[in-house]
């Protein structure tokens, strides 16, 4: 009875070692949690310094700098699959009138209709 407990108790050692290597090679292979939403190809017209925001249902490309001496943040947009700019222009924080310092200009997404949202609740807005 005791030899037959003992067989036992390495059998599910055994097996919970297996499952923990395939778990493992689960997630190595790309099968485990989805890979990034990013398209795959950055389109030829998008700068290489253009940061790339998005989701599921897709996203863009966007570029903006600080303009200190004009208080507004320089921005375009393109859209993540064609490479064509969708806006560009001059912005400024909504309900604050000044531009965005370098710290605060972490894109979150744009909306397509004048605004870029930041991350932190702040909202840049076409002027």
């Amino acid at each position: 009875m005791i030899d037959s407990v003992d067989k036992l108790l390495r059998v599910n050692k055994a097996l919970f070692a297996g499952l923990g290597v395939l778990a493992l090679l689960f997630v190595e292979c790309g099968c485990g949690p989805a890979a990034p939403l990013k398209p795959r190809t950055r389109p030829e017209l998008v700068p290489s310094d253009a940061l790339w925001v998005g989701g599921a249902d897709g996203g863009a490309y966007v570029l903006c700098a600080v303009d200190a001496a004009h208080n507004v943040n320089p921005c375009n947009v393109w859209n993540d699959q064609t490479g064509q700019l969708v806006e560009s222009g001059n912005y400024q924080l909504r309900d604050e009138g000044r531009a965005a310092t370098k710290s605060e200009l972490r894109i979150s997404f744009p909306d397509f209709n004048g605004l870029i949202y930041l991350s932190g609740g702040l909202v840049l807005k076409h002027v």
